[in-house]
């Protein structure tokens, strides 16, 4: 398994910010990343992946070496390592109390925002910025159909 490019996912990052700041809507990143823990509480991966595998992939955790990284450049310390930490806590115990307290959806809506409504503007063409995985421009979609 490939190492997680850290800059590769900034550079498709700045690269989207750029398409949707240019108004050519929404970019989609895939960023491929090993499943570090189960997919419940109840799930025992070791039922269906090695030791060996589950050690390589943790080695591979992107979070860790970008942390070492930013240690490495001086830009991270224990102190604020200690205090973003907090803050991620409480921003996901908030959010875990505003959805638990929240009333159940519509399940009207549960299309909405699927799809392409109505009305919905046609995107252009990437920026020339934009990359795929081997560094090429993407091809630009068709233009949209004139409206008489």
């Amino acid at each position: 398994m490939a190492l997680f490019a850290l800059d590769d996912v900034r550079l498709a990052a700045r690269d989207a910010v750029e398409r949707a700041l240019a108004g050519l809507g929404p970019t989609f990143i895939e960023a491929k990343v090993p499943r570090l823990t189960g997919h419940s509480s109840d799930d025992q991966q070791t039922k269906y992946r090695s030791e060996e595998e589950l050690a390589e992939q943790r080695a591979q955790d992107p979070l860790p070496r970008f942390r070492d990284e930013l240690r490495a450049a001086g830009l991270l310390d224990a102190a604020v390592e200690a205090e973003l930490a907090a803050g991620v806590a409480a921003a996901v115990d908030d959010a875990t109390q505003f959805a638990e307290a929240a009333p159940d959806p519509d399940p009207g809506t549960l299309l909405r925002h699927v799809y392409a409504e109505p009305g919905d503007p046609m995107p252009g063409p990437p920026p020339s910025s934009c990359r795929t995985r081997a560094g090429a421009t993407p091809a630009s979609p068709p233009p949209p159909p004139s409206v008489s």
